[in-house]
């Protein structure tokens, strides 16, 4: 190998490196921001300075997660939950079609 060679190799490697580097930057910067506001949460839901009723701590939501799957609630909340999503959605996209359908046939709507 030429010495040009190998300063193109270590140029690239180089490169590669804080291409990497940028990576794992941007996912710790992107991990960092929910997790200082998951710990703030807890730490005022805790402290009481958020009131339940309004902001349950995400202590709180994880154990009625697990009970309510434990249970086996979810599933039928699931269930329905999805559902009227996929209804809501199939509704949506109709009316839309149906609406588009009778603007493009207006005759006032070509000119």
């Amino acid at each position: 190998m030429s010495s040009q060679t190998i300063a193109q190799n270590k140029q690239l490697i180089m490169r590669e490196r804080k291409k990497q580097s940028k990576i794992a930057k941007s996912a710790l910067r992107g991990f960092f921001l929910p997790s200082i506001v998951l710990i703030a949460w807890q730490a005022l839901g805790s402290a009481g300075i958020m009131p339940a009723q309004l902001f349950s701590s995400p202590s709180l939501i994880v154990t009625a997660f697990i009970d309510l799957v434990r249970s086996g609630e979810m599933a039928g909340h699931l269930q329905i939950s999805l559902t009227r999503a996929i209804l809501g959605f199939a509704l949506g996209g109709f009316l839309g079609m149906l609406i588009g359908v009778i603007v493009g046939m207006q005759k006032k709507s070509e000119e």
